[in-house]
């Protein structure tokens, strides 16, 4: 995540409608080259959650790692449009590459079977969704499955439009 604190709300929102034991979710995030307060929201949204009253109610864990990767000086826009731009998408795509893997070695563990790739600016999916991408790999006997996703246009304030 990125300077993402006008959606990081809607995005832990989003998480808790997954329909999968939550007790078998294992949530790690990371806060990367933000100049806003979103690893502090994101603390205290994990925390939130974790303290919940209803044991059910509560992930297996809740991971928040912050780093930087883009280089000092970097001139890639956090949001909308332009970081999109050619110009920025070597620089943006080696960050990219970096902090996954960063957040990856980070946050898997041995108790954990699977991975899914959420971004922060997805703003729609099915709470099926794990459901049905364990099942097609189970189905197709798969290592990896990718969902088939829309790309919609952005709006001024940087997410995904509906349209």
């Amino acid at each position: 995540m990125r300077s993402a604190i006008e959606h990081i709300w809607e995005y832990f929102r989003r998480l808790d409608t997954l329909e999968w034991p939550r007790d078998r979710l294992h949530i790690g995030l990371l806060v990367s080259d933000s100049t806003d307060r979103t690893y502090e929201r994101a603390l205290e949204l994990a925390d939130e959650r974790q303290r919940r009253r209803r044991r059910s109610r509560r992930y297996a864990s809740i991971s928040v790692f912050r780093r930087d990767f883009l280089p000092e000086g970097s001139k890639v826009p956090a949001l909308g449009k332009a970081r999109h731009a050619i110009e920025h998408q070597l620089e943006r795509r080696v960050g990219l590459a970096r902090s996954r893997s960063f957040l990856l070695s980070a946050a898997l563990t041995p108790a954990i079977d699977w991975v899914l790739w959420l971004d922060v600016d997805v703003i729609e999916f099915k709470p099926s969704l794990l459901r049905d991408l364990v099942v097609n790999a189970y189905v197709a006997e798969a290592d990896v499955v990718v969902p088939n996703t829309m790309w919609h246009s952005y709006n001024e304030s940087g997410c995904v439009a509906r349209t």
